[in-house]
């Protein structure tokens, strides 16, 4: 993906574009060091109390690796789908006014995803990324984290992705890391179903869609990125 020479909206985040994994691999290299220092005195000492720190070390580094797992999804085959963008389950569909993006009436469909879920997260509709904002907490109101992206279609349809980090990270420090990680930047060209960006121990994924769409999903169903369909044109 290569931005066009385009000016950026100085409004706009201006967080750079990182991976899920790389998010993770300062702790990544800690967990590693510990897990071989430990081996490595287990081996040398030939004492068992060194089993405790290799044990942590390894449930650690299993921790993380289910964390950012990232299992292949396949996009079902049809025009103007729209496909869901995190795993978890539907809790509410609603009728509102969407004024930051699509200026127009809206379907919003919230998507909550646990943390012991997928936390990757795909892009609905393929297009062109013309809105990007991150929130932090504190900022208008907003109780958690926010990231919100607009998605252009080729057919000029518009299409929201707001992600809402989980209150767990209220209970951190600012400097625990990033609580919502997303890849493409203005201007960027997405396709549905690539990945787009991490949720990490889950939160709120509510998508705005034209109030022309059809949604084909109910209350209370269970989504997966990248495969289930949300809406058609």
């Amino acid at each position: 993906m290569t931005p066009t020479a385009q000016p950026r909206d100085h409004h706009e985040t201006t967080q750079d574009p990182i991976s899920a994994l790389e998010q993770a691999s300062g702790v990544l290299s800690l967990l590693a060091a510990l897990g071989l220092i430990s081996l490595a005195g287990l081996l040398w000492r030939r004492n068992p109390i060194w089993l405790a720190p290799l044990g942590a070390a390894c449930t650690g580094l299993a921790g993380v690796l289910w964390i950012f797992r990232n299992p292949e999804r396949r996009a079902p085959d049809g025009a103007g789908l729209v496909i869901a963008p995190a795993d978890g389950e539907i809790t509410s569909i609603a009728q509102i006014h969407e004024p930051r993006f699509l200026h127009a009436a809206a379907h919003q469909l919230t998507i909550r995803t646990h943390p012991g879920e997928v936390q990757i997260t795909r892009a609905p509709v393929s297009g062109t990324v013309r809105y990007r904002r991150y929130q932090p907490a504190g900022q208008a109101d907003q109780r958690d984290d926010a990231l919100c992206m607009g998605i252009r279609q080729p057919n000029g349809d518009r299409l929201l992705v707001s992600l809402t980090a989980s209150s767990f990270w209220r209970m951190l420090p600012s400097y625990a890391g990033r609580r919502i990680t997303c890849l493409p930047d203005l201007e960027d060209a997405v396709r549905q179903g690539q990945v787009i960006g991490h949720l990490p121990l889950g939160g709120l994924v509510n998508v705005y869609l034209p109030g022309t769409a059809l949604v084909t999903v109910t209350q209370g169903q269970q989504v997966r990125a990248g495969e289930t369909v949300l809406a058609q044109r």
